[in-house]
């Protein structure tokens, strides 16, 4: 996983976001089947105010070698809420993928003031019988905005 500010000429219709959380499906690393694995993208600090405003699949997931494994969703939050960001998408390229996902649909102001430190993370969602690790192929970015409140 890579967590980075964005560029300048990648700000312009990032709606307000300041980074990126690049996902690949190399950070993949659950091997039981049917197991959920967390992503922690990034430590808030207190008083640091929050969004991840919303996401885009640059490369669809999906294990090419088994078109069986055709369920593999998203979500975003924090410790407290683990969608309240973003709730659970598609990215299986053997699903309904969806490339683009936010809050309820809607690119919004919605911010979380962090009273204390909190870990902004993706929740990745297994299917039964299969194993994220199996997936060899996809690439997710999330875009973070932040607020200093100190």
């Amino acid at each position: 996983m890579i967590f980075r500010p964005l560029l300048e000429e990648e700000r312009v219709g990032a709606f307000g976001a300041s980074h990126v959380a690049i996902i690949t499906h190399e950070d993949l690393t659950e091997t039981t089947a049917d197991t959920d694995q967390v992503i922690n993208i990034y430590t808030v600090a207190d008083d640091i105010s929050a969004s991840i405003t919303h996401a885009k699949v640059v490369d669809t997931f999906a294990d090419l070698s088994d078109d069986d494994l055709n369920d593999t969703q998203m979500s975003a939050g924090d410790d407290d809420d683990a969608d309240g960001f973003i709730t659970a998408f598609q990215v299986n390229a053997n699903g309904t993928a969806a490339l683009v996902a936010s809050r309820d649909g809607a690119y919004t102001d919605f911010m979380v003031d962090y009273a204390a430190a909190n870990h902004l993370e993706v929740l990745v969602e297994s299917m039964a019988g299969k194993s994220l690790s199996n997936i060899d192929a996809g690439e997710i970015h999330f875009f973070i905005r932040f607020l200093d409140n100190r």
